[in-house]
C-alpha cells in the first residue's frame, strides 16, 4: 500500500506515520521506483500505535511493547494508575476554576496562594503530543495556488537570468525566433537541476521561498540531489505535460483538481520530501510582487537589448560594422537575397565566390547596380560610406541594402536607444520616398547621411548615398 492508502485507512496524517517511521515503530518497504511499500501487518501496527497513544502511552513505551521489551498488561497496570491520578487532578482543577470564577477575581488581583491544586501522591500525566521536526512550518494539506506561483516565479527567475546572459553580456545575435525557441527549451531543462540544488542546499527555491514554501524529509532534512532532481522531472512530465501546448493546460488543470479533493500529486508520491508551508501574510505578498517585477524588468531590459546589434561603440571598426550589418539582414531575412558583407567590405552572394565592391541585383523591372566604398582612419576605424546606385527602376534605386547601412550606422552608436529606433525608421523611409527626389540631408545623432538623385534620361535613376560615422 502507497502512503495515500494506508493514511485513509489508519487515519493518521502523513506527517504522523512518517514520525513513527522516524521513531522505529514501523518499518515500510522500498520499492525500486522509490516508493515505500507498507503491508497489512504494518497498517496494523499503526491501528494499534494509534490506540495505545489516545490511552496515553509514550511512544517510547509503545516500541517497547513492540520489540517484546515490555509486557501490555503490566504496561497498562501502571497507566490506569496514572490515569486515575489524572482524573483527580483534572477535577481538582476543575473546583478551582469554579472558586475563581465564584471570587470575580482578575489578573491583576488573583492571590496564587489561595487556590492550589494538591497533589499528594498524584502523578500527572505528561500529555505528549506526536511533534515532528516541522516545528516552524503550517502544514497545509492543500494549497495549489501557492505552488503554481512559486514555480511560476522560479520558471521566471530562469528565463530572466538565461536572457541576461545570452543577450547582455555574451552579446549573442541576431537573436530572432528560432533563438527565442531555443532559450526557452533551454530555460524548461535548466530550471530543474537548478531547483533540485536549491531544495538539496536550502531546502526551497527563490520562487518557493517568497511564497513560504518549503520541501523537508520526514526528518526534518532537505532532500538529496537525485530525490529533488527526480520530483523536478515528475512536475515537469506530470504537472506542466512537457510544456507541449494545450496538453501543459490540460495537465495543470488536471493537477489542480488532484490538489484540492486531497490526493496526492504524482510528483508527492515518496520523493522523500514533504511539502510545507509557512504562515502567507502581506510582506510574503510584496516580496512575491518584488520578485515579479524584477524578472519581468530584466527580460523585458534583455529583450529590448536584442533590437541592438552586437557591437555599440564610438570606435566603430568595418569588421564590427559588417558583424552588425549581417546580424539585421539575417533578422530581416534579407541575407539570402542581398547577400552577406565580408569584414573586408565585399559582398557574398550566396553560392557565388566573394567578389569585388560591385553587386548586381536583379528586381522585378530591371537591373540595379550598386558601387559600395568603406574608408577608414589608420586605427581601422570605420569614418564614411559611400554608396552610387543606378536603376533602371525609380521605386528601386535606394535598395533594402543601402537602407539597412544607414539603419546599421545609426543604431551601432553608443547612445542609441529604442526612440532612436523609431526615428531612424522614420528618416530612412523619408529619404527612400519615390514621391521626393530631391537631394536630402540628415543628421542623426552625429552619423551624417547625404543622398543625391539624379534622373539620366528616361530609363535611368541615379542616387548618390554618403555616410558619414562620427
Amino acid at each position: 500500500m502507497q502512503i495515500q492508502t494506508i493514511e485513509e485507512k489508519s487515519g493518521l496524517d502523513r506527517a504522523t506515520i512518517r514520525y513513527y517511521e522516524q521513531e522505529g515503530l514501523i518499518k515500510p518497504q522500498r520499492l525500486q521506483n522509490g516508493y515505500r511499500d507498507y503491508s497489512e501487518k504494518q497498517l496494523q501496527d499503526l491501528l494499534k500505535i494509534k490506540l495505545l497513544r489516545e490511552l496515553g502511552l509514550s511512544l517510547d513505551t509503545i516500541l517497547q511493547l513492540i520489540e517484546g521489551r515490555e509486557d501490555l498488561q503490566s504496561v497498562l497496570d501502571n497507566q490506569l494508575v496514572v490515569l486515575k491520578a489524572h482524573k483527580a487532578q483534572v477535577e481538582n482543577a476543575e473546583d478551582i476554576c469554579k472558586m475563581i470564577l465564584q471570587d470575580k477575581v482578575t489578573y491583576e488581583t488573583i492571590v496564587p496562594g489561595k487556590y492550589y491544586i494538591e497533589s499528594g501522591e498524584k502523578k500527572c500525566i505528561e500529555n505528549e503530543v506526536v511533534s515532528t521536526p516541522y516545528t516552524e512550518y503550517v502544514y497545509l494539506e492543500s494549497h495549489p495556488i501557492r505552488r503554481y506561483v512559486g514555480r511560476y516565479l522560479d520558471q521566471l527567475l530562469t528565463s530572466a537570468i538565461l536572457m541576461l546572459i545570452v543577450i547582455v553580456f555574451m552579446r549573442v545575435r541576431p537573436f530572432g525566433d528560432a533563438q527565442s525557441n531555443l532559450l526557452s527549451i533551454a530555460t524548461l531543462f535548466l530550471y530543474m537541476p537548478m531547483n533540485a540544488l536549491f531544495l538539496c542546499l536550502f531546502g526551497t527555491t527563490p520562487g518557493k521561498f517568497v511564497v513560504g514554501i518549503y520541501l523537508k524529509t520526514p526528518e526534518g532534512k532537505n532532500m538529496s540531489f537525485v530525490d529533488a532532481l527526480r520530483r523536478e522531472w515528475a512536475v515537469f512530465r506530470y504537472g506542466m505535460g512537457f510544456g507541449i501546448p494545450i496538453y501543459n493546460i490540460i495537465r495543470l488543470i488536471k493537477s489542480y483538481n488532484i490538489h484540492t479533493a486531497g490526493r496526492e500529486l504524482e510528483w508527492d508520491y515518496d520523493y522523500n520530501g514533504d511539502v510545507l508551508y509557512t504562515e502567507w501574510d502581506t510582506k510574503r505578498g510584496v516580496l512575491s510582487a518584488v520578485l515579479a517585477i524584477i524578472c519581468v524588468t530584466a527580460i523585458g531590459f534583455s529583450a529590448v537589448d536584442a533590437q541592438f546589434p552586437k557591437h555599440r561603440n564610438a570606435d566603430l571598426t568595418l569588421a564590427q560594422f559588417a558583424e552588425n550589418y549581417n546580424i539585421y539582414a539575417k533578422q530581416n531575412r534579407m541575407m539570402s537575397i542581398e547577400g552577406r558583407l565580408s569584414e573586408e567590405g565585399e559582398w557574398y552572394t550566396p553560392g557565388i565566390y566573394p567578389g569585388p565592391d560591385k553587386t548586381v541585383t536583379e528586381v522585378s523591372d530591371g537591373l540595379r547596380t550598386e558601387y559600395w566604398h568603406f574608408s577608414a582612419n589608420e586605427n581601422q576605424e570605420l569614418t564614411e560610406i559611400s554608396i552610387a546606385a543606378s536603376s533602371s527602376s525609380r521605386v528601386a534605386v535606394i535598395s533594402r541594402k543601402i537602407s539597412l547601412a544607414v539603419y546599421t550606422a545609426i543604431m551601432s552608436q553608443p547612445d542609441a536607444d529604442i526612440r532612436t529606433a523609431v526615428e531612424a525608421e522614420q528618416m530612412i523611409y523619408e529619404f527612400v520616398s519615390i514621391s521626393d527626389k530631391n537631394n536630402k540631408h540628415f543628421d542623426f545623432n552625429g552619423v551624417i547621411v547625404y543622398v543625391a538623385y539624379q534622373e539620366v534620361a528616361d530609363i535611368i535613376y541615379k542616387a548618390d548615398v554618403v555616410i558619414t560615422i562620427p
